[in-house]
């Protein structure tokens, strides 16, 4: 769970006011988002992964928009690269500063 829990609902609240939601590598909006810049990921505890760019009009989006605060079982940053459903990992670190 995030540790930082009475932050959460500040940190949904920017997320949705810079229309920024969880995307799994089946949206269509994931390859532009990996090819865009760090992404932040989170694999939940059902092994889901999701992503969410790090930074949206300059400024950061928090892990915990990723799960809505709840448990993980990893979280870090990643720069993807790729196009056609093939991608390419970069660079992966497990850095949340939430989890």
């Amino acid at each position: 769970m995030c540790n930082f829990s009475d932050r959460l609902s500040e940190e949904l609240l920017a997320a949705r006011k810079l229309n920024v939601r969880p995307l799994t590598v089946s949206d269509r909006q994931f390859e532009t988002t990996v090819n865009a810049g760090t992404v932040k990921w989170a694999v939940t505890e059902q092994r889901e992964l999701f992503i969410v760019p790090k930074y949206v009009q300059g400024q950061e989006i928090s892990h915990t928009v990723l799960t809505n605060g709840e448990p993980v079982l990893a979280a870090g940053e990643a720069d993807i690269t790729g196009f056609n459903n093939y991608y390419y990992l970069l660079n992966i670190n497990n850095y949340s500063g939430h989890y």
